[in-house]
């Protein structure tokens, strides 16, 4: 079967999804700091960090 690059069945180009399973064995503890990492992340996403240091490597994909 060909495979097609333009198809994105489950989640569309240009999309980042994570998925998290908490368990039992996660403690509160666990989950804050999960929580205030994404907030960081989130923070460096809408400042533009993460698109400066896109634009500035460049990646052969060749």
């Amino acid at each position: 079967m060909k495979r097609r690059n333009d198809i994105y069945p489950v989640i569309p180009k240009g999309i980042i999804l994570l998925r998290m399973i908490p368990t039992s064995s996660h403690t509160l503890e666990d989950i804050e700091v999960t929580l205030t990492a994404f907030e960081a992340i989130r923070e460096k996403l809408v400042n533009g960090t993460y698109k400066k240091i896109a634009d500035a490597t460049k990646v052969d994909v060749s």
